[in-house]
């Protein structure tokens, strides 16, 4: 993961303030060399002239599915999760442009061009038709390409996905955000990883950290990979989803935001008034969370609405015993 990240989604707290203490800009450095244990295929694909997308191939064999990164993340957050869908599923993930290995333009970062940029992705694949499985911001992609393409779409899952994602960044305005890592935290790519796997509550895959980040040549942290002014034109260009126009059968994800220390594990280490603070946070996600269900449901009455409790933004990683075969018998039904 980055160090600065902006989300969405019903718990985008959990990754929209925990980033913030640390952020910059700059290109991919280890410290040695180093080899991602996840059994995938890198590559890149031209998806316009100067900008690629990498992308990730773990193989596998049946239905195509396509796993699509949240807001600041890259492929490589699914280097644990998308191995436990290869048994009946071909898996490739792609890393949105401004992210990771992905090319950096000034430009492109609206709903459109995003959906653009996955469709040429498949279409140098050679990947027809397909599932596609997305967590966070990539919710708006899933929309609009299931409306503009939906002879190329077999189903569509949401992880903690659906939402208005324009509505955001007012609810968590004004909210306190926690300090950066020490100078030990920042001395290396598994110190990096560490830290910011305690501040999540989950095991973070270190490759996430790597490929999003710069260390420089001893090590340490020095920046975030993507440049500052991507979250901001992400930002300008989200879209007010349109599920009414999509015609594949849905299965969408929602976490019940219960508790604050296992929504947003790192505010354990707060003071009462900041925890207070984001207590008001959370309240105004649990209603802004119902009512982007209601809006799904009532647009979609087919859809599969599933409600996971005691978990954050990332419970599929947390939580993958039990989503992976609920996840996979919905992408195996007729």
């Amino acid at each position: 993961m980055s160090a600065n990240q902006r989300w969405g989604g019903a718990v985008l707290l959990v990754a929209c303030l925990s980033f913030l203490a640390c952020a910059s800009k700059g290109g991919v450095r280890a410290d040695a060399p180093w080899t991602d244990p996840s059994p995938h295929r890198e590559g890149a694909v031209t998806v316009e002239p100067g900008v690629s997308l990498e992308y990730l191939d773990w193989g596998g064999t049946g239905p195509v599915v396509v796993l699509l990164a949240g807001q600041g993340n890259t492929a490589h957050i699914f280097d644990d999760f998308a191995p436990l869908l290869t048994r009946e599923f071909r898996v490739v993930a792609l890393t949105r442009r401004g992210f990771g290995k992905s090319s950096k333009p000034e430009s492109g970062y609206d709903v459109k061009t995003r959906v653009e940029d996955v469709r040429r992705a498949l279409d140098e694949l050679k990947l027809d038709k397909v599932s596609l499985v997305g967590h966070s911001l990539a919710g708006d992609e899933l929309t609009a390409f299931a409306a503009l393409h939906p002879q190329r779409v077999h189903k569509l899952v949401y992880l903690e996905a659906a939402y208005d994602h324009t509505r955001m960044d007012a609810l968590v305005e004004g909210a306190p955000t926690p300090s950066g890592p020490s100078d030990e935290e920042r001395s290396s790519p598994q110190a990096f990883t560490a830290w910011q796997s305690r501040m999540h509550g989950f095991e973070i895959p270190e490759a996430e950290v790597r490929t999003g980040n710069v260390f420089d040549a001893r090590g340490q942290w020095t920046a975030d990979v993507t440049p500052g002014f991507v979250y901001e034109r992400l930002a300008q260009g989200n879209a007010t989803p349109d599920y009414a126009s999509v015609m594949a059968p849905v299965l969408a994800y929602y976490v019940v935001e219960e508790a604050v220390d296992v929504v947003f594990p790192w505010t354990k280490a707060m003071t009462p008034s900041e925890q207070e603070q984001i207590s008001k946070v959370l309240r105004k996600l649990q209603t802004f969370g119902a009512a982007e269900q209601k809006r799904l449901t009532q647009a979609l009455p087919t859809a599969r609405v599933v409600g996971v409790r005691e978990a954050n933004h990332y419970f599929f990683l947390t939580h993958s015993d039990t989503v992976v075969p609920e996840l996979s018998a919905f992408l195996r039904a007729p």
